[in-house]
């Protein structure tokens, strides 16, 4: 068993976001789970560690974060995902969200 090393808890959640990386036009996801300082999405898209992402809550009034930027830190294909997002991509953000009372 690894140790857990998250500097803040995760929240599971659901809901679609719009991702804009340079030289790409922009790609949809699905927000898997997500803490104040980054999130997990699902994508049709691989993206490389290293690679600075925008993206924008579709949903961001439920969500509590309406836009944010960071970093690719890691990307996998999900075996068990469907066709249409195979790709696991965590992000870290470039700021840290402040915890809001009105999120879940």
């Amino acid at each position: 068993m690894h140790e857990e090393r998250r500097r803040a808890p995760r929240i599971a959640d659901c809901f679609a976001m719009r991702a804009l990386a340079s030289e790409r036009p922009p790609r949809v996801g699905v927000v898997r789970n997500w803490s104040r300082v980054g999130l997990l999405f699902a994508s049709m898209s691989r993206f490389s560690p290293g690679e600075r992402i925008s993206i924008t809550v579709l949903d961001g009034e439920r969500a509590g974060i309406d836009a944010a930027a960071g970093r690719v830190v890691r990307t996998e294909r999900d075996e068990s995902a469907d066709a249409l997002f195979p790709w696991l991509v965590a992000l870290e953000l470039d700021a840290v969200q402040p915890p809001r009372a009105d999120r879940r």
